[in-house]
């Protein structure tokens, strides 16, 4: 009966029934007239006027037959009922047509990439507005999923745009919201994205029997993972190009993961631009503020290779290989810079700073560090090269924002700063036990950039507090005697090196100060009765005042490095 209407009642009732969310009657009217209603008309009649609530489902199968006019679906044979328009003249049904006022199919913010079809063009624009009068993300990605395997710009729109935006608002913080639109999150960029989807980690962190820290590697992976699956498509928005020209030759964006990164540094032609670049700066200056966020990041995920697609990508590749392995080796510099950029001297901090060590000696093939507790003489040696690597004399590349920079002495990936952060880690850990606690940044400050006065304070007071906790046996004055010569020339023999000066945080002490102030504690605080045979050793200790204190000892028993004994 429909072959009765003139082409405006077909139009009419089209709308009528779209209106109704009547698909299966759409599904019978549609292909009866094509002359009437062609596939564009038709989805302007649904984008206006199908509500948005209608579950995708039901309609999304009756799209792709509009937009290809191919309706291979078997319906059962349904009778239209134009009853709806019948009495309507054609004048008048003319006259309503023109008052329609259907929505074109222009998408908002359709970037100049995106392929112009129909279809495509449809399932943005009615995302969009699902998104707006209905505010539910599960409906949006209900309608785009069934349509990933129509072009390549649809299936990365979804995962960089809705997936993320729906993993957060509906799975990973139910109740709360990210605060932008589908189409306002498509236009987000660099580290505004980074910002928005790493908010709540940041926040939760004080929020009563949150979990933040077991959250932050999650949401790296399955939210902001996904947002970098787009950089491309954001990048080829600012630069108005449409060639595809940067997914090929790429690795799985969803079965590869970080192996063992190459020792070859970072470098200036490291740089790629790429939207992970602005993470690494999240991290650093995140773990200034709060380390242990940045340490469970560092433990539970493995890089930029290591994302959450949910299974959307189907292989699909969203980095070459070339650019996921200069990330990688930034990514490893990330993770050192984060160490120094946490001014941090709780034990937490420095036991999560060897954490540090132990997974960076995963990442780059190292041998793994030695307990923290492990006695001084097993301690890891450093070469007296390594130790010497920073030439400047201003502390300026200890502050965060430099702390990325290409060929930076202390964060490039490479075995010479790997031994270094070791010597920073167990010397905060050995001056902490000594009673003065100090973040990693303090000690590499102290070793780098204090005045041997400066670094002669430091031992003192570390002396003195020993001093005041009393009496203690010769054992324990041995013991803390030898963490504060590692602390010296950590680990570098006297006799292999025979210098003045050590390679240690404290080694700006001259060698023979040095003993002299270690010689005055142990003395002043010794139980033996005379130390005369000595007076000699120290020439600032007054002989006069100890008269007694070292009677009777042979000269073996007390045993001094650097300092050669003086016969009466």
């Amino acid at each position: 009966m429909t072959d009765q209407l003139t082409h405006d009642q077909c139009v009419l009732l089209t709308v009528h029934y779209a209106s109704e969310a009547n698909i299966d009657v759409l599904h019978a009217l549609t292909p009866s007239r094509l002359d009437a209603l062609d596939p564009k008309l038709v989805l302007r009649i649904l984008l206006t006027y199908l509500p948005e609530t209608v579950h995708p489902s039901l309609y999304t199968t009756y799209v792709r037959e509009v937009a290809s006019r191919l309706y291979l679906e078997q319906k059962e044979h349904l009778e239209v009922d134009i009853s709806p328009v019948k009495d309507i003249s054609p004048a008048q049904a003319q006259k309503r047509v023109k008052k329609l006022n259907l929505l074109d199919l222009v998408p908002p913010s359709f970037p100049p990439n995106a392929p112009d079809d129909l279809l495509t063009r449809f399932i943005c624009f009615r995302a969009a507005r699902i998104d707006k009068e209905t505010g539910r993300l599960d409906l949006v990605s209900d309608l785009i999923v069934p349509f990933l395997d129509h072009n390549e710009w649809i299936r990365t729109w979804f995962i960089s745009v809705v997936l993320p935006l729906l993993r957060f608002e509906n799975e990973y913080y139910p109740g709360a919201a990210v605060g932008k639109s589908v189409d306002e999150f498509s236009k987000v960029d660099g580290p505004e994205g980074i910002d928005i989807l790493l908010a709540k980690v940041i926040e939760t962190e004080h929020d009563a029997g949150s979990e933040p820290n077991g959250n932050v590697a999650r949401d790296i992976k399955g939210l902001v993972g996904p947002w970098m699956y787009g950089h491309t498509d954001r990048k080829r928005r600012k630069l108005y190009r449409t060639k595809d020209d940067d997914r090929r030759g790429s690795v799985d964006s969803t079965t590869r993961r970080l192996g063992r990164i190459s020792l070859s540094g970072v470098s200036a032609e490291d740089s790629t631009g790429h939207d992970w670049e602005h993470v690494y700066k999240w991290m650093v200056d995140t773990a200034a503020q709060r380390f242990t966020i940045v340490l469970a990041a560092i433990e539970e995920w493995d890089g930029p290779g290591d994302v959450d697609l949910g299974g959307y990508d189907d292989g699909q590749r969203y980095l070459a290989e070339e650019v996921l392995q200069k990330l990688e080796r930034q990514y490893a510099q990330a993770i050192f810079a984060s160490v120094y950029a946490a001014e941090h001297d709780t034990p937490d901090a420095i036991d999560g700073a060897h954490g540090v060590l132990v997974r960076l000696a995963h990442l780059l093939d190292f041998e793994p560090p030695p307990d923290l507790a492990t006695s001084v003489e097993l301690l890891p040696r450093i070469d007296s090269h390594a130790s010497a690597l920073i030439e400047s004399d201003s502390a300026h590349l200890l502050e965060p924002h430099t702390l990325l920079t290409p060929d930076h002495p202390l964060t490039t990936p490479v075995l010479e700063t790997f031994m270094l952060l070791q010597m920073f880690v167990y010397s905060a850990y050995l001056l902490a036990g000594l009673g003065q606690p100090i973040s990693i940044t303090s000690v590499a400050k102290l070793r780098f950039y204090t005045s041997e006065d400066e670094q002669l304070a430091m031992l003192q007071k570390v002396l003195k507090g020993l001093e005041k906790k009393g009496k203690r046996d010769e054992s324990q004055w041995a013991a803390d005697r030898n963490k504060l010569l590692w602390l010296w020339n950590w680990g570098i023999s006297a006799e292999e090196e025979d210098a003045q000066k050590g390679a240690g945080c404290l080694g700006g002490v001259a060698k023979d100060v040095f003993e002299k102030e270690l010689l005055r504690v142990f003395v002043d605080n010794s139980s033996h009765n005379d130390h005369s045979t000595y007076a000699g050793v120290v020439e600032d200790v007054n002989p006069a005042e100890h008269v007694d204190s070292l009677a009777g000892v042979e000269p073996e028993e007390l045993s001094f490095p650097f300092v050669e004994r003086e016969e009466d």
